[in-house]
């Protein structure tokens, strides 16, 4: 990837990455507040989307290595939306499409209804946060695993494994990133607020999710949108959630489409980076 920049957005330094030039394209990561997910989760898949497009990937609030939101109030999803809103203001970007992968699908989804008038289109990837079905054993196995595990660099690759198909994807430089990142005093503060915030931060989801398919329903999303979704993701199922989310979007929205990934687990745009490429290209010059 890209050399780092770094940015001040409402008070938040936040890091970012940038490639290509014509009409603006963002992409948005996973994860909340503590997780160690981050821009660099793109790979290769943003400096090939800079074939066609302007691309920024940044790190949320309380992610990578953009700073944490000292606020206990801002430890909801909203906050992320407001950040990708104020990001486009501070880098002059007027309008783009939005690109989101898994909470990150969520939050693209919400800024084009919230702020229609800076959503080009909008494709969500593999969102188990805007169709939360996956089951929660899953979850609990891989944390009853994780703790198991006490090298650092072991404990990065698992947690990246197992979301995984296959695991050519997860390179050095990825987990090198996640290793600085889990040391740095931002991710630091920002565990630490979740440990406390965290419940208000999932009540404040479902109550959000339920809403987001409300407005959808009501065809507020107006933008083409594309959803996404690896045929074997193991936690952000394809059945039912890549199913569910299909039908919520094509049922809702004229112009949709959707591209289901074989062999691919939670990180299609990792594992098949061209498909995933040229998926995006297509449908965007269709609009």
């Amino acid at each position: 990837m890209s050399k780092p920049l770094y940015a001040d957005i409402s008070g938040i330094k936040t890091r970012y990455f940038e490639a290509g030039d014509g009409d603006s394209l963002i992409l948005i990561h996973g994860g909340q507040f503590g997780y160690p997910s981050s821009a660099m989760d793109w790979g290769a898949s943003l400096e090939m989307l800079g074939r066609y497009f302007h691309v920024y990937a940044f790190d949320k609030p309380g992610q990578g290595l953009s700073d944490c939101p000292s606020s206990a109030n801002e430890f909801v999803i909203g906050t992320t939306i407001q950040h990708t809103y104020n990001f486009m203001k501070v880098m002059g970007i007027e309008k783009a499409h939005l690109v989101g992968h898994s909470r990150g699908g969520y939050t693209v989804s919400r800024l084009a209804m919230e702020y229609p008038e800076v959503a080009s289109s909008v494709i969500i990837i593999d969102s188990g946060t805007l169709m939360p079905t996956a089951p929660q054993n899953w979850y609990e196995e891989r944390d009853r695993k994780a703790q198991q595990i006490t090298d650092p660099r072991d404990f990065i690759r698992f947690i990246k494994e197992i979301n995984s198909y296959s695991f050519e994807h997860i390179t050095e430089d990825w987990i090198e990133d996640t290793l600085k990142i889990m040391s740095s005093p931002q991710f630091k503060k920002a565990t630490s607020m979740w440990d406390n915030l965290k419940n208000q931060f999932k009540l404040d989801m479902k109550k959000r999710i339920s809403e987001t398919h409300d407005w959808i329903k009501q065809g507020r999303l107006t933008v083409p949108t594309m959803v996404i979704w690896g045929y074997n993701d193991p936690s952000a199922r394809f059945s039912p959630a890549g199913l569910d989310m299909i039908n919520l979007i094509l049922n809702n929205v004229a112009h949709s489409q959707a591209v289901i990934l074989n062999d691919s687990g939670h990180y299609g745009f990792r594992e098949h980076t061209l498909a995933f490429v040229q998926a995006v290209n297509g449908f965007i010059r269709s609009i």
